[in-house]
């Protein structure tokens, strides 16, 4: 399966709002709160979606920290990168 740009700021949106699923492509997937507080959605073959974490200290966190909403794309050899709306790398 692939998805288009929007399918990823969809679910970027719903990672960082208080839905607890969202449908790509007629499919639902969850979004679910990991151990550090961080939401994220994981679609299988593409790959797991995750907030960007506010305790750490790198420029990323600091950024989400004033506001911004950040989300990765976290898959085998390669990362995307979705901030306030706009991706960034697929």
């Amino acid at each position: 399966m692939t998805i288009s740009k929007e399918d990823y700021v969809t679910i970027h949106q719903a990672i960082h709002s208080s839905v607890s699923s969202v449908v790509i492509k007629g499919t639902e997937y969850q979004v679910t709160q990991r151990s550090n507080g961080c939401r994220s959605v994981k679609v299988p073959t593409i790959g797991t979606f995750i907030e960007q974490s506010k305790t750490k200290e790198t420029d990323y966190s600091k950024r989400a920290k004033q506001g911004e909403f950040i989300t990765w794309l976290i898959r085998d050899m390669s990362w995307g990168l979705i901030v306030n709306d706009e991706v960034i790398n697929q």
